[in-house]
């Protein structure tokens, strides 16, 4: 995971806890002396309301599993693979390609998925 970055929390990319397990919708970023000493970031973690310092912080006293993080892009592409020797894989950006690509070489198509 990459550290909190408040520009791109802003433009809607993607937003994690420190353990992965929540996806957080960033709200606003409010001036600080508005809400409590250091806070200045307000998002919604399983639709209630939270307050964080602007780097993604839950608490200025350590590390915690709430603390922001970016989360990863999901992505999706295809390959043709050869099941006898596994390594040799020709990767291919749609699954129609690759079912014609693969079936004239003689290997499965194979749906990927990760994230970025």
């Amino acid at each position: 995971m990459k550290p909190f970055n408040l520009e791109e929390a802003k433009a809607g990319k993607p937003i994690c806890t420190r353990d992965g397990r929540y996806s957080v919708k960033f709200i606003a970023h409010v001036p600080a002396g508005i809400l409590k000493q250091g806070e200045t970031l307000i998002v919604a973690i399983d639709g209630y309301a939270r307050h964080y310092e602007g780097n993604g912080s839950a608490s200025c006293k350590c590390e915690g599993c709430n603390d922001l993080f970016m989360g990863g892009m999901k992505r999706e592409g295809w390959a043709c693979v050869n099941l006898s020797t596994l390594n040799d894989a020709t990767t291919v950006r749609d699954e129609k390609s690759t079912r014609i690509t693969c079936a004239a070489n003689g290997k499965i198509p194979v749906r990927l998925e990760w994230e970025e």
